[in-house]
């Protein structure tokens, strides 16, 4: 079975005391979510997407 495709959405930077972190808007629940780095990502309601950031996008 071929894998499916994976939604694409760009992060945007939070900056807390320990480190930055990515939001991001999350396309199946709508609600938003954090993540310490980009690449392939699951959120926490189980969706599955591609976290990229504005610079990777250039």
């Amino acid at each position: 079975m071929p894998p499916t495709a994976t939604a694409e959405v760009t992060g945007r930077p939070l900056v807390t005391a320990g480190r930055e972190q990515l939001l991001i808007d999350c396309p199946h629940c709508g609600r938003t979510h954090r993540h310490l780095e980009v690449g392939s990502r699951r959120g926490p309601c189980g969706a599955r997407y591609t976290v990229t950031t504005r610079e990777s996008q250039l």
